[in-house]
């Protein structure tokens, strides 16, 4: 009796491994083998492991603001003569070094007409393009926000159009290192407009738009 039991015990062993359980086969007479079954007993689950990069991304990542929220202000209403009018602005006219600043630009399209978008069919005619010029100790820190385009019929079939007030936006971020002062953000937008007729040849608006950078606290 003492025999078998002693035989049964030598014959199934249980080896501890680091955190987990596991079960070893074996004779009495030869040490265990290399075959380990799946754990008895799971180990318990560790928190994830933050890294120091992913601790910074979560801290530098740009804010989310709502394009509609901010006040840019065109000039003149859009008219046959002039039916495409644009402005710009940021959020907030002062900044402190290190933070962020959202650039918006408005455009205002005359009932009568349409741009077209970005990005869709566009048929022959010039999508939308925005290009920035920034200053030294100010960089893009996302791609642009573009608006919805109405998708439209015309002679060329159906394509991407910009119709009524549209708002494109994109986060700038203030270098920490930046001195503070008064700089000038630069906008180009090109744009072509049409109505359902004809269209007016491709159109370039550069629009220039102050930035108060304060010192960093």
């Amino acid at each position: 009796m003492t025999h078998r039991l002693n035989h049964h015990i030598m014959k199934s062993r249980f080896l501890f491994c680091g955190m987990g359980l596991y079960l070893v086969g074996c004779s009495s007479s030869a040490q265990p083998t290399a075959a380990i079954t799946q754990p008895l007993v799971q180990a318990s689950v560790l928190a994830p492991v933050v890294t120091a990069a992913q601790e910074r991304a979560v801290v530098t990542a740009p804010p989310f603001i709502d394009l509609a929220t901010v006040d840019v202000t065109v000039e003149n209403p859009p008219s046959p003569d002039e039916p495409v009018v644009v402005a710009a602005a940021l959020d907030r006219a002062t900044v402190r070094a290190g933070e962020f600043v959202t650039l918006v630009v408005r455009m205002v399209v005359h009932p009568a007409w349409h741009s077209y978008a970005v990005t869709g069919p566009t048929g022959v005619s010039l999508p939308t393009q925005l290009k920035l010029a920034l200053p030294d100790g100010i960089a893009a820190a996302a791609d642009w926000q573009n608006p919805e385009p109405t998708m439209i019929d015309s002679i060329e079939g159906e394509i991407a159009a910009y119709v009524g007030e549209l708002r494109f936006g994109i986060p700038l971020q203030i270098d920490a290192g930046t001195t503070p002062g008064v700089m000038t953000i630069k906008c180009s937008i090109r744009f072509q407009a049409c109505d359902h007729n004809s269209c007016l040849p491709p159109t370039t608006k550069t629009i220039e738009v102050p930035i108060d950078i304060v010192a960093a606290q």
